[in-house]
């Protein structure tokens, strides 16, 4: 079970990494620049997703949350709000699909997907 969360939380932190790279390798080319939208999508996805991991983290390497802990449960709103809103984002530009708006899409419903079954366990 420890290896696959280990799994995941590299994935996430993998797909964030090169999300950024996409923009910030596109910041200076006009022609291949994204959509401020898509960089807001991308921005609040990836919020939500170093929550996660941070949460993770701490959990595994300092202490793990006690049972229905205040702050646990406010890092899971902030969480699932911040999964929410960059979805509603990136569904608000459904017209100029782009492979970053999916991606931030995808990252997005991935995060949405994990506060709901992260949140149903405690």
């Amino acid at each position: 079970m420890f290896f696959f969360a280990l799994l995941v939380l590299l994935g996430l932190a993998a797909w964030m990494v090169f999300g950024w790279k996409a923009i910030l390798a596109t910041r200076h080319d006009p022609a291949r620049r994204f959509r401020p939208l898509t960089i807001g999508a991308w921005s609040l996805a990836s919020a939500s997703a170093a929550l996660f991991l941070g949460s993770a983290a701490k959990a595994m390497l300092i202490r793990p949350f006690p049972y229905y802990d205040p702050v646990l449960l406010l890092i899971y709103k902030i969480g699932l709000l911040l999964a929410l809103l960059a979805l509603l984002v990136s569904l608000a530009q459904l017209g100029h699909r782009t492979r970053m708006l999916a991606s931030a899409a995808g990252l997005s419903l991935v995060m949405l997907a994990v506060w709901v079954f992260q949140a149903s366990l405690e």
